[in-house]
């Protein structure tokens, strides 16, 4: 249906004076005149009606209802827009130990951003098993037993190994797992580590919560935070953990609540199907992309994958993972165990991209089929599925430069070559792009 609305005000204001013309053979329309005011005050007016007839004709469907008209058509099949959310995580910090911090203390980000902490801790010391260190050149790698809560920059003991170059106090250069960090070490001792090797260091690990509500909350592995208030025999500041401080979120979207009550309406069969797993799962600020592996890994159980496209890091943590479980047993039929809903984040798979030769060779160009890799992996390959050198080719292939427009005519890859083999659980990222 069209009702042949003008698109802005100058339509409105032409159209008026052709009427006027048409009703008086021969008047000319003169400038400053009192006629030319109110042919101008009138079409502002019925402009103003027109948009507003247009808005209530276009919330009237799903297809391009907005706001509140939209959040009635969720109400239908039980759906609400995903609210902002806080972000969530832990960091470590310093000082004498058994110096306290109280909870609801509050630290800062470069930015201005505010976090509490949830809990009170005391700084202690930590002693944790190691179970290998490797060796590349000058720096060593350590993999503890568990979860460590070590920070970029913070001091460790390391003790027992029995290549001694590898023992001794060390800063932390890198934490590159939340059971993995990196140290610079002198001589050349042998690779692994031989010996019952501990780690020992002195700090408190502490959860925190933004005060804001948002996605520019969540701070990445290794950001500092500033003490806004001292605490004597404490440092003033702390280092944000591997997992970081994550899990905040803006308020959905029009164009993304459209799509989830758009899928639940052409897929739902039950209260406890893949459509309703997923559906219930997107409840849950964040959550992107889902997928339902039924009958698995045995008959009874099911197993839910799921990513978080907005984030920095879309592979969600494990209080993440735990958030979006709690929420789909929501709906687990009554005869169905706890265990028997396994909700897991997909293990990344990283796939680097390597050009011989593009054409047009130019760094636009570069730079479009980068973000045309990036759209194509974030939102094209799935959990447990390779993917096919035709895919990821045409991907390529049909980028157009962002800045002159030119499409890309051919190009060369020395890698990857074929299809990207997948295992089950894993999904493919994109990595490094080299041309």
């Amino acid at each position: 249906m069209s009702l042949n609305l003008p698109s802005n005000r100058k339509e409105v204001k032409n159209r008026m004076e052709a009427d006027i013309k048409r009703e008086l053979s021969g008047f000319a329309f003169l400038k400053n005149t009192v006629i030319n005011a109110l042919v101008f005050a009138w079409s502002g007016a019925i402009f103003d009606v027109y948009r507003a007839i247009t808005n209530f004709i276009n919330n009237l469907f799903l297809q391009t209802a907005s706001n509140e008209f939209l959040d009635n058509f969720g109400y239908a099949w039980k759906l609400t827009r995903n609210p902002a959310t806080q972000s969530t995580g832990n960091i470590s910090i310093g000082g004498l130990s058994g110096s306290s911090i109280p909870l609801g203390t509050e630290f800062q980000n470069a930015d201005g951003d505010t976090y509490e902490t949830q809990e009170i801790k005391s700084i202690a010391t930590s002693v944790i098993s190691v179970s290998t260190i490797t060796r590349i050149g000058s720096v060593a790698t350590v993999t503890t037993a568990s979860n460590h809560a070590l920070a970029n920059n913070f001091s460790v003991t390391i003790s027992g190994a029995n290549e001694t170059e590898y023992n001794g106090t060390f800063t932390v250069k890198e934490v590159t797992a939340s059971n993995k960090f990196v140290y610079d070490i002198v001589g050349t001792p042998s690779s692994p580590a031989t010996g019952t090797i501990v780690a020992s260091y002195l700090l408190a690990s502490i959860e925190l919560k933004s005060v804001d509500f948002g996605q520019t909350t969540n701070l990445s592995n290794g950001e500092v935070l500033n003490i806004t208030t001292p605490i004597a025999n404490v440092n003033d500041t702390a280092t944000v953990q591997f997992d970081g401080i994550a899990g905040g979120t803006d308020t959905e979207t029009d164009d993304s609540f459209r799509s989830r009550i758009q899928n639940i309406q052409g897929n739902y069969f039950g209260n406890f199907s893949a459509t309703s797993i997923d559906a219930k799962a997107k409840e849950v600020s964040g959550v992107t992309r889902g997928w339902v592996f039924e009958i698995t890994p045995s008959v009874g159980q099911v197993t839910y994958y799921f990513i978080r496209g907005n984030d920095d890091d879309i592979i969600p943590t494990g209080i993440e993972v735990t958030e979006v479980k709690n929420k789909i047993l929501e709906i687990k039929p009554a005869n169905t165990d706890d265990s028997d809903v396994i909700v897991s984040a997909p293990t990344p798979q990283i796939q680097d991209f390597i050009f011989s030769a593009i054409s047009p060779n130019t760094d636009s160009m570069k730079t479009s089929i980068e973000a045309n890799l990036a759209d194509f992996f974030l939102n094209q390959t799935n959990v447990s599925e390779n993917v096919k050198e035709v895919d990821y080719n045409s991907a390529i292939i049909n980028t157009v430069d962002s800045e002159t427009g030119l499409k890309l005519d051919s190009f060369t890859l020395s890698s990857p070559s074929g299809d990207i083999s997948i295992s089950t659980g894993e999904l493919a990222l994109l990595g490094t792009v080299t041309f």
